[in-house]
């Protein structure tokens, strides 16, 4: 029964109750059980998910393993439990930005899923959608979008309309969607998304808060900026009433700001909004090499760029290239971001050598999968190194891919 309350604290986002509880009902359930009880191995998935979420990574890490450990010898291999152990395992790898250990848990719940039960199941949509996911963080979305439209369609015709698991993968899609510029269908799942959990979970629960943060980072793209400056603030006012200690999404919550502010031209406020962000990531004792700080990295080296501190800027955004080299691999756009804003910098303080080599790279990786916009804005930065270098022809070259360059990235 204490296990129970504390999933139902944990759902409701209570993390702090429900930690709490599911650590004592661990620490009796251990005494009187044994450490390799089915039961034992219960509790410690739902205390390793509350903790994950309130960002305490490392126990969770160890909760999650030695749960696995113990469903994996006492049931069957092909068993919705080790299912349920290998998918929080892949949820955490992912938040801990190890990539393609989690894909590679994610494909093994998704065929487990599809051999335990044959056709529509919950496990299975629920598998495709969180490899759909990770896939897009991956930027493999020629594989994500198909899985994820299909995990959907699963879902409605299990549940019908609004269910939290149908949420989920609408909010994945309007991610993917937004990244690749089809913003109307996009945005109409953010909004369904919204409608729905507020209505199911209250105005007022973390995964609000999360949809929120989608939805502004939308508008962003649609150059909506004070609709999403609103978007923002809901999330962060969400969020500050949900914890009092610090936490991942904080973290993007400041990030997110930062970036607005350096759109509306406060480039002293967004400058302490993006600090922040490096600074919650700091006190959550987030690795050096985590993907998640080269976000407020990237948005911190841009105002130094606009303000004409060309050293700094490019001693961070060289650091925040490096992280993502090695998170997503050359290929990813988010290389293709960094590789754009140090190319630009590089521009500003004279180095045009290099400058050229990394925003050619940018535009071509944009070019080739990125849509319109992207390809411009790199195009733009383009232009203005060749005619810095006096090099007519190329310079002509880009103004004329460039198109309308006076949006925002």
């Amino acid at each position: 029964m204490q296990r129970v309350l504390g999933e139902v604290y944990f759902s409701l986002s209570a993390l702090e109750s429900s930690r709490d509880l599911l650590q004592d009902t661990l620490t009796e359930q251990s005494a009187l059980l044994g450490p390799r009880h089915l039961d034992v191995a219960e509790t410690q998935i739902a205390l390793g998910m509350t903790l994950q979420a309130l960002g305490t990574t490392d126990t969770a890490f160890e909760l999650y393993e030695s749960a696995y450990a113990t469903r994996i010898a006492l049931l069957e291999k092909d068993s919705t439990e080790v299912l349920d152990a290998i998918a929080v395992r892949a949820f955490l790898q992912e938040t801990m930005g190890n990539y393609a250990e989690a894909e590679a848990l994610f494909r093994e719940t998704l065929a487990m899923a599809q051999r335990i039960q044959p056709g529509d199941s919950i496990r299975t949509a629920k598998a495709m959608d969180e490899l759909g996911g990770l896939l897009r963080i991956r930027d493999s979305s020629a594989e994500a979008e198909p899985l994820l439209r299909d995990a959907l369609a699963m879902q409605q015709r299990i549940f019908g309309r609004d269910h939290p698991d149908s949420d989920n993968t609408k909010r994945q899609l309007a991610g993917l969607l937004r990244d690749s510029e089809r913003y109307e269908e996009s945005q109409k799942l953010y909004l369904e998304v919204l409608e729905s959990r507020t209505k199911m979970l209250g105005p007022l629960h973390m995964e609000v808060a999360h949809t929120w943060n989608s939805y502004s980072q939308l508008l962003q793209s649609m150059n909506d900026l004070d609709g999403a400056v609103d978007a923002n603030t809901e999330f962060i006012r969400i969020m500050e009433a949900t914890f009092d200690s610090p936490h991942p999404s904080m973290a993007a919550a400041y990030n997110n700001r930062g970036f607005l502010m350096r759109d509306q031209g406060d480039l002293d406020g967004a400058l302490e909004n993006l600090k922040l962000a490096l600074a919650t990531l700091d006190a959550l004792d987030t690795p050096a090499e985590h993907p998640n700080r080269s976000f407020p990295s990237i948005g911190i080296g841009d105002v130094y760029f606009r303000q004409q501190r060309y050293t700094e800027a490019e001693d961070i955004l060289r650091q925040a290239l490096s992280i993502r080299r090695a998170a997503f691999g050359e290929t990813h756009r988010l290389v293709a971001q960094a590789k754009h804003y140090l190319g630009k910098t590089l521009v500003g303080s004279g180095n045009y050598d290099e400058a050229e080599r990394f925003l050619l790279e940018a535009y071509q990786q944009y070019a080739q999968s990125r849509g319109d916009s992207k390809t411009r804005l790199t195009a733009d930065a383009l232009v203005e190194l060749y005619e810095k270098t006096g090099e007519t022809e190329k310079a002509e070259q880009y103004r004329l891919a460039s198109g309308n360059g006076d949006e925002q990235t």
